[in-house]
């Protein structure tokens, strides 16, 4: 089944060729490593691609030669090879662990039955409770210390080729196996944690006692682990600091600022390339992906899409310039960056990147002679309907309020409006609406100049996508009625806020207006208008006219000074604006650190302690050891550190060091207003 779903390091040599074509630009990137031929893998290492080869046989062989102890966690799994093979080993006296959720099973029914059947054997799970899912696609072979991980889910189409053909039907995936001892340890240490958690786990089937299996080692740093550690802070951070090229392959892109920073690299002069998936470019319950995906290909971003039989599901990251590849189980979503548990590695390693290189050019260029993928073409909107005021309806008031369905695709609106049969005067363009979230969710806009009494107006909608492909609505038309009703609403008085703000996001409230049946809500930052839209009372919370009114826009706001105000209506027509609002949006502080400085340390067990940012949600540990070698590089969230409730942040780790000076750093952050500048950097002697 399908699946739903730092700082600058040194870099290698690279060679860049430029070459035209079709009037884009496309940049071939070689690694210096891989000019003559990539480097082979180590001993440690196996990257297997379905496309070509059985990388299921190479998991089965590892669960049937495991004599120690078997642990595993998934989203779902549907291929019954798997549990058949888990359950063998079970009845063979070897331990296995299983993590599972159950909430899997809605979307795919043959996981209910795998999850019958390793019950039935005997075998220990636990389930995820939590808010959000668990997204691990893991097994860690204990005895033969070796764990695999990837994006590739447990089912029995994403291991193997589909098609005698290799490169014709298969999911692409880049399906990890290592023992490198720090990342197994690492694997050990994580599962513990979660097996022995009640807090987002219960016990499912078959365990009595909860207890670790493994010691306490520290995290390898290349890791990534969600939600303790924010995927998309750490992916943007490097793409940030790339300077020659990216190249991507993800599955699925819903989260604005992965975009916003590719975007931000292309304007720099990086070349970025993306290889996508064509069905959720249009699934309807990922709209947001292809309003990503339209940016990125307005901004000059090269995409191609899945051409082969199956899917594109592959999750990674090629940074050129930084020698660094980014792959793992988080797609470019919101809930993969610090929601969902999910597991990542951003590794220099040089055969690891020598072979996503390959991979990519292999997909992009179609070397094999099979066509794996193809030009993105940006395709057009639903045409709008189901206009309100009705089409041929009459009475309708002179300071109308326009609404219809957008549908799905469209997220900008063009509005033509006057009294000729073929409208054609443009009364509002590039309307950010967004799309229709739910069959019932309409697009609105106030005509702000009053309509003429008895009068018959002809107006239709235009709706774009972010590519600015365009579907016109019919032409529908209305009739006005007299200028009569009740008198204009009176003008609001705004609450909240009026002083700082550290959330870029703020909810924005104002005492009701008993009369008024719409409210005009326009923010004002640095940048110039940011935000301008008409809220039903229904929506903004006060239906009944009395009380508060609040709306939370989505739109974050850039640090420093904010206006805002808000417009009444009804159908008597507009009311007074309120008086000018206005605050400050603060930016996060520079971290101050207080220990260890300057101090001999014992070594490996060190307390780094800090104060607290305002504000922040997240901080980040930056640590390097007197030979340059980065030995902490991990996001922590305030209870992990210990400054919930208290203005100092700590943390206490065992971590092996050279000898000599080392130098930490703390950066502060969050997920609205984004980053604190990095602190001063403290050094500390370690013996």
């Amino acid at each position: 089944m399908r699946s739903t779903e730092g700082r600058p390091c040194d870099s290698p040599a690279v060679l860049v060729k430029m070459t035209i074509r079709s009037s884009r630009l496309f940049i071939t990137v070689a690694l210096g490593i891989l000019i003559t031929a990539a480097a082979p893998a180590s001993a440690e290492d196996r990257l297997c691609d379905p496309a070509n080869e059985s990388c299921r046989s190479i998991l089965i062989n590892l669960i049937r030669n495991e004599t120690v102890g078997i642990d595993v966690a998934f989203w779902f799994m549907e291929d019954a090879r798997y549990t058949a093979e888990l359950v063998s080993r079970h009845r063979a006296g070897v331990p296995v662990r299983v993590l599972i959720d159950p909430r899997a099973n809605n979307s795919y029914p043959l996981n209910a039955q795998r999850l019958q059947e390793l019950q039935a054997g005997g075998i220990p799970m636990r389930r995820r409770t939590s808010q959000y899912i668990l997204h691990w696609k893991m097994m860690l072979f204990h005895g033969q210390n070796m764990v695999e991980f990837s994006g590739a889910n447990y089912s029995a189409d994403a291991w193997v080729p589909l098609s005698p053909e290799p490169y014709v039907n298969y999911v692409d995936e880049a399906i990890y196996f290592t023992s490198d001892t720090p990342i197994v340890d690492s694997f050990r240490t994580r599962f513990d944690d979660e097996w022995v958690d009640n807090t987002n786990w219960d016990d499912y089937a078959n365990v009595s006692g909860l207890t670790r299996r493994y010691g306490r080692f520290p995290q390898d740093p290349s890791l990534n682990f969600p939600p303790t550690e924010n995927y998309r802070t750490r992916s943007i951070q490097s793409y940030n600091a790339e300077t020659v090229g990216i190249d991507a392959i993800m599955y699925r892109i819903t989260d604005r600022q992965h975009t916003d920073a590719l975007l931000a690299a292309k304007a720099r002069g990086v070349g970025v390339r993306l290889i996508t998936e064509p069905e959720q470019y249009r699934d309807p319950t990922r709209l947001w992906h292809a309003w990503n995906v339209d940016r990125l290909y307005m901004g000059g971003v090269e995409i191609r899409h899945r051409a082969h039989q199956g899917l594109a599901h592959q999750k990674s990251v090629i940074l050129y310039g930084r020698g660094e590849v980014i792959f793992g189980s988080s797609n470019w979503t919101s809930p993969s960056a610090a929601g969902q548990l999910e597991h990542n590695m951003f590794t220099t390693k040089p055969y690891i990147a020598g072979w996503f290189v390959d991979q990519f050019r292999r997909k992009w260029y179609n070397t094999t002679g099979v066509v794996e993928t193809t030009d993105f073409v940006p395709q057009p909107p639903n045409s709008p309907k189901t206009p309100s005021p009705a089409h041929q309806s009459t009475g309708v008031v002179t300071a109308v309020t326009l609404q219809w369905y957008g549908g799905p695709w469209s997220h900008l609106y063009d509005i033509y409006l006057d009294t000729n049969p073929n409208p054609t005067t443009l009364i509002a363009s590039n309307l950010e609406l967004g799309p229709s979230e739910s069959a019932t969710e309409m697009q609105s806009h106030f005509v702000s100049a009053p309509l003429n009494p008895f009068t018959t107006y002809y107006w239709r909608v235009v709706g774009k996508t972010m590519a600015l492909q365009e579907r016109a609505s019919q032409v529908w038309s209305f009739t006005t009625g007299d200028v009569i009703g009740a008198p204009p609403p009176a003008a609001v008085t705004l609450v909240s806020p009026v002083s700082g703000s550290t959330s870029a996001t703020p909810t924005f409230t104002w005492n009701a207006v008993s009369n008024s049946t719409f409210y005009f809500l326009w923010i004002n930052d640095s940048t110039g208008t940011r935000h301008e839209a008409w809220y039903a009372r229904s929506t903004a919370g006060c239906a009944s006219g009395t009380g508060r009114c609040a709306v939370t826009p989505v739109v974050p706001l850039t640090p420093g000074p904010i206006q805002w105000g808000v417009l009444t209506w009804n159908a008597a027509g507009l009311g007074g604006w309120s008086a000018a609002g206005s605050f400050t949006l603060k930016a996060l502080a520079k971290p101050t650190l207080i220990a260890p400085s300057g101090s001999l340390m014992a070594s490996p067990a060190i307390q780094f302690r800090w104060n607290r940012v305002s504000g922040a949600t997240y901080h980040l540990l930056w640590v390097e050891d007197a030979a340059g070698v980065v030995r902490v590089q991990t996001w922590y969230d305030l209870a992990a550190t210990g400054c919930s409730t208290s203005t100092i942040c700590s943390v206490t780790l065992s971590v092996p060091m050279a000898s000599g000076t080392a130098t930490w750093w703390i950066l502060a952050g969050n997920f609205t207003t984004g980053y604190s500048p990095l602190s001063t950097g403290f050094k500390f002697v370690v013996p």
